[in-house]
């Protein structure tokens, strides 16, 4: 598969995690091995970010996908389920939920729309709000991203592109490059920025690009 940012020849290999019923399982895990266009991301910047490969999967029906690492292995799964009914309480302006669950069992992450006249999300992890994100712009393809303790970005999802950035601190540290289809989020992040709360992030704009963007 070529990218567009740096260009990725995508490889398979037999998979061997157990997945849940999320998201029917691939017959194999994309890993990204090779590149060559030097244009958007330097090679020593290719080298030292962390690679993620997000696949929103057809069985659910397109609300629902996994995340793996460079190394082929499942780290992530998303979706969207229906709000329990103390969460409709807490949050009366959506019957429906995005979640983020870790493979390891260390926990999942809740985005929760908290205003009506905007695109106000919250991010729940437990009982606990760990994080903001705003939808922004007439064309609604920016995200302002707060996590607390973490950082501050902004997501730009530029119209008839296939390349998107994360800036923090006027700095780019997030690159994403679609394809082939717009299912599939080829994914660097910068290492100081790896953090599960982000990468749930990316899942979630994923989930709204692809669903309802």
């Amino acid at each position: 598969m070529k990218g567009w940012i740096f260009d990725l020849t995508i490889e398979t290999k037999p998979r061997k995690e157990t997945l849940s019923n999320i998201t029917p399982a691939p017959v194999a895990a994309p890993m990204a091995h090779h590149y060559s266009n030097m244009k958007y991301v330097s090679e020593e910047c290719f080298n030292r970010c962390v690679k993620f490969f997000s696949k929103i999967g057809k069985g659910s029906n397109g609300r629902g996908g996994t995340i793996w690492n460079e190394h082929g292995v499942a780290c992530q799964q998303y979706g969207e389920r229906n709000s329990s009914v103390w969460n409709r309480f807490r949050s009366p302006f959506g019957n429906r939920e995005f979640f983020v669950l870790n493979t390891d069992s260390s926990g999942d992450l809740i985005f929760r729309k908290i205003s009506y006249f905007r695109s106000v999300f919250e991010i729940v992890d437990g009982n606990i709000v760990v994080g903001m994100i705003r939808r922004r712009g007439v064309f609604r393809n920016r995200y302002s991203i707060d996590i607390c303790g973490v950082g501050h970005w902004i997501f730009r999802m530029p119209l008839f592109s296939i390349r998107f950035q994360g800036e923090s601190e006027d700095k780019v540290n997030i690159w994403v490059v679609v394809g082939p289809s717009k299912a599939e989020w080829n994914v660097l992040v910068a290492p100081d920025f790896n953090n599960r709360t982000l990468i749930s992030v990316l899942a979630f704009i994923h989930n709204e690009y692809w669903n309802h963007g």
